[in-house]
C-alpha cells in the first residue's frame, strides 16, 4: 500500500519528533528499532501453541446458532 497520506518515520526521525513534541511523549511508553509501545496498554502476547480457546468458543457459538 502507498503511504496513504500518513507520515513515515525511521527511529532517528521519530526520536526527533518525540523529543520535541510533548503530545507524542504523553502517548508513547517506549520505542526502539522494532516499534513503538503506546502508554495505557499491555504488550500483546500470542496465544500459546495448543490453546484451542477460540476454537471452542466458535464451536459453542455454532452449536447454539444451529439449535435455534
Amino acid at each position: 500500500m502507498d503511504n496513504m497520506g500518513g507520515e513515515q518515520h525511521d527511529q532517528e526521525t521519530f526520536k526527533a519528533v518525540y523529543d520535541q513534541d510533548p503530545i507524542v511523549q504523553n502517548l508513547v511508553a517506549s520505542f526502539d528499532p522494532e516499534g513503538v509501545v503506546l502508554k495505557g496498554g499491555e504488550e500483546v502476547t500470542p496465544p500459546a501453541q495448543g490453546d484451542d480457546t477460540v476454537d471452542q468458543m466458535a464451536q459453542s457459538a455454532t452449536s447454539n446458532a444451529m439449535s435455534q
